[in-house]
């Protein structure tokens, strides 16, 4: 008689859940696999962790990370698994600056790294912390990071680029463009944003041609996040469906409503992504509302400080804030520094907890309006 071949089995990871990354070093050593093979396997979930194992093996395995906190499943070696899933790259946006410790630490758990590099993750724009994982993994970190934190994903291979200049020098720039232009770019100025909407394949050229230079910055639109101003009060008494917008959705007093109108531009919105921005500035056009979209993913902010103990409190708070060489001698103050929005918002929360108010306000638009 025929020698009877046993049935055998795979175990697929469909998400990381609730499972704490750590455990991925003590896995791989478990199945002595590597750990960068395990790490793919969790982050680009669904996919399959081990296979050609007999059911025990692969339902001890299964129940083994499930009680971890992983969400597995035995299949069938010769059963299908879906194609592989689209790969997505994710940025994180503080909303809450009260939890941007609590926030730092989590992501930290979640990546496996220190506090430190946590940081610099969300502190550099456009704050991409992590890419290549699948719609799984984003769920659970979002899940793990909690209210706080708002995350984006995107698709790099269907996403749209925006370039912008970061240099002074004339001669660079002008090369830039050149080449640009000669590429086939049609570009729409000569410094900040100039060329919009590159798929992938051209935004990757660009930035093979021009990396070393140190003066271009290519940026996904999906991350790109935007502040909506109204610019100036509607003509006359605000309609019917101008006020219901004002006082009921974005929550002004009615009863101040002339006084708010009349300190325009005012900022309706913060931080919005750019596709929730493209849907409000629709929204309050249809409104006949006359608004602005300022791109505050790279901007730099100024810092007011109103009111507080006295200018020597004033200046040791900011001293222990790393913020040093100011010397607020009268109020209100304004820093002589500039500051990311991010760095802004947390500086502002931390002078508050000292009992300092401060606001934070854009240089560009201060000049304007002097």
């Amino acid at each position: 008689m025929g020698e009877t071949v046993s049935k055998q089995y795979k175990v697929r990871i469909s998400s990381i859940g609730s499972a704490d990354p750590k455990c991925i070093q003590s896995i791989a050593t478990g199945l002595s696999l590597p750990v960068n093979l395990v790490a793919n396997a969790v982050y680009r979930a669904p996919s399959i962790l081990v296979d050609r194992i007999d059911r025990s093996t692969a339902g001890k395995l299964s129940d083994l990370l499930n009680e971890l906190g992983f969400v597995t499943e035995v299949l069938e070696q010769e059963q299908e698994t879906p194609t592989d899933p689209a790969r997505l790259d994710v940025s994180l946006y503080v909303r809450d600056i009260s939890q941007y410790e609590l926030i730092v630490q989590r992501l930290a758990g979640f990546l496996s790294c220190s506090a430190e590099q946590a940081h610099g993750l969300i502190s550099t724009p456009p704050g991409v912390v992590i890419g290549g994982v699948t719609e799984p993994t984003f769920r659970a970190l979002q899940d793990h990071l909690g209210d706080g934190a708002e995350l984006l994903a995107s698709n790099p291979a269907i996403a749209r680029y925006d370039l912008f200049l970061t240099s002074t020098d004339q001669a660079v720039c002008g090369r830039i463009l050149q080449d640009l232009n000669a590429t086939g770019v049609t570009t729409i100025g000569d410094n900040g944003c100039i060329a919009r909407d590159l798929d992938q394949s051209l935004a990757s050229e660009v930035w093979r041609r021009h990396a070393r230079s140190g003066s271009l910055r290519i940026v996904n639109q999906d991350f790109m996040r935007c502040d909506i101003v109204l610019v100036s009060r509607p003509s006359g008494r605000p309609s019917e469906a101008q006020q219901h917008y004002l006082t009921k959705e974005l929550g002004m007093p009615p009863g101040h409503l002339e006084e708010i109108l009349e300190a325009c531009p005012i900022t309706l919105y913060e931080a919005e992504s750019y596709e929730v921005m493209l849907n409000l500035l629709e929204r309050l056009a249809d409104l006949n509302f006359e608004v602005r979209a300022d791109l505050v993913t790279f901007s730099q902010f100024g810092i007011e400080i109103s009111s507080g103990p006295n200018p020597q409190a004033i200046s040791d708070a900011l001293n222990s804030l790393g913020v040093g060489g100011a010397q607020p001698d009268t109020l209100p103050y304004q820093l002589p520094f500039s500051f990311s929005e991010l760095q802004a918002r947390l500086l502002s929360s931390k002078l508050s907890e000292l009992g300092i108010n401060s606001t934070y306000f854009d240089p560009a638009e201060m000049r304007a309006a002097s």
